[in-house]
């Protein structure tokens, strides 16, 4: 018996092992098998109906379900002489994933664009790293970066705005801009004013103390809190007792201006001047004593004063005929509008990216800069028009004007007009104060309910 009394613990042994699973399920989770690291486990093991616990076996189905546990949002801003990998890398983002943010903004936004000032914010996980950035481009659109699974997914998302409708009017004392400033309005207008009526008034030499102004704009309030002027609707200038009026359409082909009452467009072909906030040193003449040459000849532009690097516009759109040096002009642009009109742009430091022989422009387009190349004596511009081959003093050149409503649009084009004169009408009452009010929305009015304003 003592000889036997080994192998009977034995085979006890081999059975209590092949009983293991048996007696082992109840207190295990069909989970949590007990499998080494990259060894699958067995499904359909434990398909016995007593012994269902409802769990799934699947492991890596069950943690898939489970979000990453998210840090608070981490906020920065760029800062003067930064960059946006220095301020990323100071918010705990490894360069792997700014890399990868980088590559998923290919095509969307250009990160090179970042200025000082612009603010951020990130969002991370222990176990991923970054989740989510969010960068804000203005005051009007985010850049957002989501991660899907192992890459990032960008977007350009804009922020919703409430839009509210204002009439701001005034009497000119010393200018549009001091009267806004003293009545507390958005100086802003003031430029929006002297945009839309450009062509047909010199904010400068032609308004005068006493003359008036009103303005329909929209006001948009963003989910941030943020204000800002939106679109100008309509505007009124009374200058020297004249009244001119503005109305903003946008046509059926997509083109949005201003038109006066009878759908007459106030824009211009082509811009009077090149350079904003400018001043004449030399005017067009047919014989000049020249600085440089010591000599009367005949001056064919006009010489404005400004500084070394201001910027300077195409005055209208065309097709670049040259973008040069020439001994006398200097570094030189000229651009070909149409058949009849042709402007050049003489004496500039640089020209701007993309400015070469061959290439299409648009009006307001930066095409160089001010300088003194050539035969100059100090920074300034010489601005030149020719008409038909023959060279006109851009100072009192008759522009052409852009293409009015056409005929098939002018009963929706009286429509829109009629509606926001009605605010303005409601909102001037028996004449102008200084003022900003709210009004409603612009609707189509009735005959009866229109009023000359003036």
């Amino acid at each position: 018996m003592r000889r036997l009394a080994p192998l009977l613990v034995l085979l006890a042994a081999l059975g209590v092992y092949a009983a293991r699973e048996s007696l082992l399920v109840p207190f295990v989770s069909s989970g949590d098998t007990g499998s080494p690291p990259g060894v699958s486990t067995r499904t359909g093991a434990y398909q016995d109906a007593d012994l269902n616990l409802g769990l799934s076996n699947d492991f890596d189905a069950m943690t898939a379900s489970v979000e990453p546990y998210l840090s608070e949002p981490v906020r920065g801003k760029i800062g003067r002489n930064s960059s946006l990998y220095v301020e990323l890398r100071k918010a705990g983002v490894s360069p792997i994933d700014i890399d990868a943010v980088v590559r998923a903004c290919r095509g969307i936004f250009d990160l090179r664009r970042v200025r000082s000032g612009q603010t951020f914010e990130v969002r991370s996980s222990e176990t991923r790293g970054l989740e989510s950035f969010r960068l804000t481009i203005d005051s009007e659109r985010n850049l957002h970066i989501r991660r899907e699974g192992e890459s990032f997914a960008a977007a350009i998302d804009t922020l919703s705005y409430r839009i509210t409708y204002h009439v701001t009017q005034g009497t000119i004392d010393q200018s549009v801009f001091a009267t806004l400033q003293e009545q507390g309005a958005e100086t802003e207008l003031a430029s929006e004013l002297a945009e839309i009526f450009g062509w047909t008034i010199n904010f400068f030499t032609d308004i005068r103390r006493g003359d008036a102004f009103a303005i329909l704009y929209e006001r948009r309030t963003y989910e941030t809190g943020r204000t800002l002027i939106g679109n100008v609707l309509a505007a009124m200038v009374v200058s020297r007792g004249v009244p001119h009026r503005a109305f903003r359409y946008r046509a059926e082909d997509g083109h949005t201006g201003f038109f006066d009452e009878k759908g007459h467009s106030l824009e211009k072909s082509l811009r009077r001047w090149p350079i904003k906030y400018t001043h004449v040193t030399s005017s067009f003449s047919h014989r000049r004593f020249h600085p440089v040459s010591k000599t009367w000849q005949p001056h064919y532009g006009v010489d404005i004063g400004a500084p070394h690097g201001t910027p300077v516009y195409a005055t209208g759109d065309g097709a670049v005929s040259a973008a040069a040096w020439h001994s006398g002009n200097g570094k030189y642009v000229k651009i070909r509008h149409n058949s009849t009109y042709t402007t050049y742009y003489l004496h500039l430091s640089r020209f701007a990216k993309g400015i070469r022989g061959g290439a299409r422009v648009r009006e307001g387009q930066v095409i160089g800069y001010v300088g003194a190349t050539g035969a100059a004596t100090g920074a300034h511009l010489d601005y030149r028009i020719q008409k038909n081959g023959r060279w006109m003093n851009p100072r009192s050149i008759e522009l052409p004007t852009k293409d009015p409503v056409s005929n098939k649009e002018m009963a929706q084009f009286k429509r829109v007009r009629d509606a926001y004169l009605l605010r303005l009408n409601e909102s001037i009452g028996e004449g102008i104060a200084n003022r900003t009010a709210s009004v409603d929305r612009p609707v189509y009015p009735h005959d009866p309910q229109m009023r000359a304003p003036f």
